[in-house]
């Protein structure tokens, strides 16, 4: 007696299509389903002819290719294993990726996309190196639509997939101009006038004690007070962490984190907030503007003043020492009006970046089963 075949539908479709998809195992489905080949670091550099590809992606070039082609690559090992990548023409794909190629009777980047959603890192083998086995994969099953459906899905995904790489792109784009101007903004090469047009007074060194009214660390709480949903958000050194039922500043301050391999990284908070002992609350006082201070000391990269150890961290102390050029307020207050400017527009592709990749969440839970 023949083995039943296992059905399904998805929830939303392509009207055109009709018909229940039919569970295969991936070996029906790849005419290539293996490791690449073995390269040694010596012969990858930063320049060369081919890209070279590994378990994460892009590795660097050499001088000859062992694939010539559409394919799709699956990482193989590490805590990233799984993931999913792409290569189009001639590169060479290590033996850290698992390369895959459809047959006849499927499309590679509908199978790149089903896959990916899935989250292969989850067949993992649970070791000190996780790891994913090529023979396990290809026993792993899918439900599959007919090639047609498979291309028809794939190139609608693909146009989403284009939308998230223009706007990163753009955020890109405009994330480098920032940073070009920061560097002649600071380093004094650009300066503005004031209302009249003359110039504005020189700049002077001083210490950051002299440039704020409170430079001081949070205070501590405990992890059974922060939730998912509360009345005043709680930031610690990475940024928000959750919610809890009160709050120890009010107002607008940015916070510098003081812990760990992100110490240095600069976040901000408007209003109510309780903010821990892992970041520093920082608020100018009334010769310096708060936005510039922030935006001066992200573009500097505090983190290169943390102390060397196990656990790296800022000194309040040390820091409150640091000297930087500062501008008069009112100039701050023009650099800050100008480079705002710019973060808000990042700040808005950002929100359609999320959006679209919300959009793109959304559908795949409909149109794959």
């Amino acid at each position: 007696m023949s083995k039943k075949v296992k059905k399904k539908v998805p929830q939303l479709r392509f009207s055109e299509f009709k018909g229940d998809w039919n569970e295969k195992r991936l070996e029906e489905l790849f005419s290539e389903f293996k490791s690449g080949y073995g390269i040694t670091f010596d012969d990858i550099t930063e320049h060369g002819t081919y890209p070279v590809f590994g378990g994460n992606g892009l590795r660097g070039y050499t001088e000859s290719f062992t694939h010539n082609g559409f394919y799709f690559l699956i990482g193989r090992q590490g805590a990233l294993c799984g993931n999913i990548n792409r290569t189009n023409g001639k590169a060479y794909i290590s033996e850290h990726a698992i390369v895959c190629k459809a047959n006849d009777t499927s499309d590679t980047e509908w199978l790149a996309q089903r896959l990916d959603y899935y989250n292969l890192n989850r067949l993992s083998e649970s070791s000190a190196q996780p790891g994913l086995s090529v023979n396990k994969l290809l026993r792993f099953k899918l439900f599959v639509p007919s090639k047609e459906e498979q291309e028809k899905i794939a190139s609608f995904l693909e146009a989403v997939d284009r939308r998230l790489t223009q706007l990163c792109r753009k955020r890109e784009l405009l994330q480098t101009y920032k940073r070009g101007v920061m560097q002649k903004l600071f380093s004094q090469q650009i300066r503005f006038k004031q209302s009249d047009g003359s110039p504005f007074p020189d700049w002077e060194r001083k210490r950051l004690e002299e440039l704020f009214s409170e430079f001081k660390s949070g205070y501590g709480i405990t992890s059974d007070e922060i939730t998912e949903h509360g009345t005043y958000p709680v930031f610690g050194g990475n940024g928000l962490r959750g919610y809890t039922e009160k709050f120890t500043h009010d107002g607008f301050y940015f916070l510098i984190g003081r812990q760990g391999a992100l110490c240095g990284n600069i976040h901000r908070t408007y209003g109510k907030a309780y903010i821990s002992e892992h970041a520093i609350a920082c608020r100018a006082n009334d010769t310096a503007n708060t936005e510039w201070l922030a935006q001066r000391l992200d573009y500097y990269n505090l983190n290169k003043l943390s102390e060397s150890s196990a656990q790296p961290g800022l000194s309040v102390n040390k820091l409150l020492r640091f000297k930087l050029f500062a501008p008069s307020k009112e100039e701050q207050e023009k650099m800050t009006g100008f480079l705002t400017t710019i973060d808000r527009k990042i700040e808005t592709i950002s929100r359609q970046i999320d959006q679209t990749e919300q959009f793109k969440k959304g559908l795949l839970q409909k149109i794959f089963v």
